[in-house]
């Protein structure tokens, strides 16, 4: 069974080990401590050169 801490781990880990591009979709994005996680591995990437895309729901994503 993976829980939702194993889930944002590998998700992480997806988006550090990127080397190219990163494409997300998702309906919700948070502004929280695992929100912020992403946000900051996704801005590092996109510093080193990897091309970052991420389309999230207005409505399940409200808080941003």
């Amino acid at each position: 069974m993976i829980d939702g801490r194993a889930f944002f781990s590998r998700y992480i880990e997806a988006i550090e080990s990127a080397e190219s591009y990163i494409f997300i979709e998702t309906y919700i994005f948070c502004d929280d401590k695992t929100g912020r996680k992403i946000q900051q591995s996704l801005i590092r990437k996109a510093q080193e050169g990897v091309e970052v895309a991420i389309i999230f729901d207005a409505f399940g994503s409200l808080s941003l």
